[in-house]
């Protein structure tokens, strides 16, 4: 055990003890200050230390394979914006940093009549590329506002409009699907809610 002055360094933690034996711990880069306001370098935290200012600034951070992400709470995302379309559209690629499921809500604001478009939340194969379909919409013909929602644990519950496996944990890289049935201009919006 480190003795009063003496500084241990774990990974990237810093570990004190002031002159009344009391442990002081700051987190982040060890030299200076990791870009929080609220964090002070080794030698702040001795300079300001007059026996009961201490802090303990800890933050969420996980390893991605590659990189440490933040943590994020709920998150949410334009998929497709608001336009007229007249042929299959894929969003760009979505990264889900830490939900465990997604609320999908489909905005339709110009049916296409006779015609329909599905819409399918589809994931990333991480190695080949390609995507598969987890979760579809029923064939929209109808202006209306419809949410499909994929939560570990919840109920496969189907309504009018949705279908799907609802009872799923979802991935780091996904993309919204729509599929038209025609080229009829339907407009159409596509958002999503990491929860």
């Amino acid at each position: 055990m480190p003795k009063i002055g003496q500084l241990a360094f774990v990974d990237n933690n810093r570990l004190d003890i002031d002159s009344l034996g009391k442990l002081l711990v700051a987190t982040g880069n060890r030299d200076s200050s990791d870009g929080d306001a609220s964090t002070q370098g080794i030698a702040g935290l001795a300079a300001n230390n007059n026996g009961d200012k201490h802090f303990l600034k800890a933050s969420m951070r996980f390893w991605n394979g590659t990189n440490i992400d933040r943590a994020r709470n709920n998150e949410e995302i334009v998929a497709l914006a608001s336009a007229a379309r007249t042929a299959d559209t894929n969003s760009s690629d979505i990264v889900n940093y830490n939900g465990k499921g997604v609320i999908m809500f489909i905005n339709m604001t110009v049916a296409p009549g006779a015609d329909n478009v599905t819409f399918n939340l589809q994931v990333k194969d991480p190695v080949g590329g390609g995507y598969h379909t987890i979760m579809s919409s029923a064939a929209l013909t109808d202006i209306a506002l419809t949410v499909l929602a994929a939560y570990p644990g919840s109920a496969d519950v189907k309504t009018k409009y949705s279908t799907g496996f609802n009872d799923i944990v979802i991935p780091r890289v996904l993309r919204v699907n729509a599929d038209h049935d025609s080229s009829t201009p339907t407009t159409y919006s596509v958002a999503l809610v990491f929860v």
